[in-house]
């Protein structure tokens, strides 16, 4: 289960600051990630937050440097291993030398192979933080990247 606090830190000034749940829901609407009145649960918040700071400048230095560590946890005594976007596991040391930016670990990239679909670059909608979904365009075989809640989405 995710920390109930997160820690905001600027890489370029080394500004901190320990947001709770109620913060977080700041920052992703100073970030314009979420709907006043809304509230996600903190699954959703670790999901989107890395996103909305690096959306938003430093409250101290202006710098758009902003990252998110987890807090109240022991794992912070370690180097956290990058999580693949697709399944949330840890994604293994070896694959990350081989390719050091990977975003998704080798099941989910064989899965990905395997099906032929294509990755999201955006995970999540700019405007309402619904995941995306792919569609077709209408008339076309055309697919889109679209928001899954496009019903609600301002």
């Amino acid at each position: 289960m995710p920390a109930s606090y997160a820690t905001i830190l600027c890489a370029a000034c080394k500004w901190t600051e320990q947001a709770d749940e109620e913060r977080m829901h700041a920052w992703l609407g100073q970030a314009d990630m979420r709907r006043a009145g809304t509230h996600m649960d903190i699954d959703m918040l670790w999901e989107l937050l890395p996103v909305a700071l690096a959306r938003v400048a430093c409250p101290d230095c202006g710098a758009k440097a902003l990252k998110t560590a987890r807090s109240e946890s022991e794992e912070n005594l370690w180097p956290e291993a990058p999580i693949c976007v697709r399944c949330r596991a840890p994604i293994p040391a070896e694959r990350l030398e081989a390719l050091p930016d990977v975003k998704i670990c080798a099941v989910c990239q064989a899965k990905q192979e395997e099906h032929g679909t294509v990755a999201a670059t955006e995970d999540f909608c700019t405007r309402c933080g619904a995941p995306l979904k792919w569609a077709i365009k209408p008339g076309t075989s055309r697919y889109l990247l679209v928001c899954s809640q496009e019903a609600n989405c301002r």
